[in-house]
């Protein structure tokens, strides 16, 4: 997608993608594991996400 961005001529920042990416590499490997992370960090902050 970045690169059809910048194609565009569309400045693209994937320095936060990476960062994140950096942070969550070895606990998501798929789309289906970000439902168990978030309860994982759910328990740990005694928090709740509400999803939408």
């Amino acid at each position: 997608m970045a690169k059809y961005l910048e194609h565009s001529s569309i400045d693209v920042d994937t320095n936060i993608r990476l960062r994140l990416k950096s942070l969550v590499k070895k606990e998501i490997k798929d789309i289906e594991s970000i439902y168990s992370y978030v309860k994982k960090l759910e328990s740990i902050t005694n928090t709740n996400f509400k999803s939408y």
